[in-house]
């Protein structure tokens, strides 16, 4: 047998160049996207959110997408959003979900508080990414992800005067996501799901 020619490094050196060129469009339609849907949470906290989420696309502009897509651009992009996730949370669990937790609450149970409710500043490292070469779905992409988390989150449970808090959280969990619809526009799909093939 004859080995063929080596690979050309053209087509990768165009697709990169294409990719940083379309990548700052690309992440304002990301901010646009996800400034709606802070305005649709109607939270008190949401002009500061606003504020900290521009910030983070600007940032996300200059980080553009690389090929071959690699854990460490992901972990730069979560790196970038991290600060937000955790301040979207403890707002939305101060002001939407304690207030249902009590809506559903006997009357004595009435005072119950989760104050703070921080993720804290470290984020999860993606540890392996890879496309399976075997679909495990009807959808057109299935992925891989190793995740491993070790936080110092600040969460306090506050009942009746009676505390109860989470300093320290560690785990490593292997993910599944799968793309459905394959779209010519972005976000280039229809819809995802994502699992978890055993408990973290």
């Amino acid at each position: 047998l004859r080995k063929g020619p080596e690979p050309s490094n053209q087509a990768e050196s165009w697709m990169a160049e294409f990719l940083k060129r379309i990548w700052p469009s690309v992440a304002q339609y990301i901010g646009r996207k996800l400034t709606q849907k802070v305005k649709d949470w109607e939270l008190d906290n949401d002009q500061h959110i606003h504020t900290e989420l521009s910030v983070a696309i600007k940032q996300l502009m200059d980080n553009h997408l690389r090929i071959p897509l690699d854990h460490e651009w992901l972990n730069e992009v979560l790196k970038i959003f991290w600060p937000i996730l955790s301040e979207l949370l403890d707002t939305i669990v101060t002001e939407k979900v304690v207030p249902q937790i009590k809506a559903k609450m006997p009357s004595f149970l009435q005072n119950v508080e989760i104050n703070p409710c921080a993720l804290g500043k470290i984020p999860p490292r993606i540890k392996e990414f890879r496309v399976l070469d075997e679909p495990i779905s009807p959808g057109w992409m299935d992925m891989e992800i190793v995740i491993e988390y070790e936080a110092t989150p600040q969460i306090k449970l506050n009942v009746h005067n009676v505390s109860v808090g989470m300093q320290k959280l560690d785990f490593r969990m292997t993910t599944y996501i799968s793309f459905y619809g394959l779209l010519d526009a972005p976000p280039f799909f229809a819809g995802m799901s994502m699992y978890m093939s055993k408990p973290p």
